[in-house]
């Protein structure tokens, strides 16, 4: 499915949430969605300019399908919740709406357990492109962490692919060979088991191994984000969080080596990952 690919540079341990750590503790979806803004991009509607390079919204959205087993389903109202979620997190980071870029929003809440792709527009507006569940942290056992709340950034650290090896527990941590592993640095995390505390975990967004890909959508990971194998692809495939790689790329000129070399890029790269945690509404 993937090809060769380029050897991978030594990796440590350590930056697996599935690896455990030596010694002491190392401080280590879709339908079609109806738009949540007044005021689409242009080339999203099929008025204006056609959008640069790949793709256009409808476009990222088939594909999402295509892609992506373990969709989920929420409703307006639920999108609603996760789109003010998504603006106060942005707010409480001190970071503007990323208006005109991709972002992934993670709902960490174990009656969630979701991801959402979507499309930033204007004044905390948003295109969503797919959901999908997942699976975060799920503390009450040794070296296992909440996965921790915030607006992170993905692009400051070397990204890799996933070797396709078994870990000590005889399961492939990152998934089959050539996932890519979305890395998002050391984060303080609230430890999972006693006495309780907070130290940095390897923050991750990764594939897990197939046999297990049943347990998304239920809290399963040791703190970072498990996603399905589809999302994986499709997060790649498209340079969804790819704008920190692609700034560099255009001022050196140097291709980042785990790179799908036939990856189809969007105008609206970007680079956050959010985390919130939103219980749903109580129905009517």
């Amino acid at each position: 499915m993937f090809g060769l690919w380029p050897a991978l540079p030594p990796t440590p341990r350590r930056t697996s949430c599935w690896m455990p750590r030596l010694g002491a503790l190392l401080v280590a979806g879709c339908l079609a969605w109806p738009a949540h803004t007044a005021e689409p991009l242009p080339g999203t509607d099929g008025e204006g300019p056609a959008a640069p390079l790949a793709t256009t919204v409808p476009v990222l959205r088939t594909a999402f399908i295509q892609l992506v087993t373990k969709r989920s389903y929420p409703d307006d109202a639920r999108l609603a919740q996760l789109q003010a979620a998504a603006q106060q997190a942005f707010a409480s980071a001190a970071q503007p709406w990323p208006a005109g870029e991709l972002f992934l929003l993670i709902d960490r809440h174990p009656q969630s357990q979701e991801a959402l792709v979507a499309l930033a527009t204007e004044a905390g507006g948003w295109e969503v492109i797919g959901t999908s569940l997942i699976s975060t942290g799920k503390p009450g056992s040794y070296d296992h962490f909440t996965t921790p709340l915030g607006v992170f950034s993905h692009g400051d650290h070397h990204s890799f692919r996933a070797e396709g090896t078994f870990n000590d527990n005889g399961i492939r941590g990152y998934g089959l060979k050539g996932m890519r592993v979305f890395d998002l640095g050391w984060v303080p995390a609230e430890k999972g088991w006693e006495p309780p505390g907070v130290i940095p975990i390897r923050l991750q967004v990764h594939a897990t191994d197939p046999v297990l890909e049943k347990r998304l959508g239920t809290p399963a990971s040791k703190g970072c984000v498990r996603i399905d194998a589809g999302l994986n692809r499709f997060l790649d495939q498209y340079g969804v969080l790819d704008a920190r790689f692609e700034a560099t790329q255009a001022e050196t000129g140097v291709r980042p080596w785990f790179w799908l070399p036939d990856r189809t890029p969007t105008p609206w790269s970007g680079r956050w990952v959010v985390i919130v945690d939103v219980p749903r509404a109580p129905a009517p």
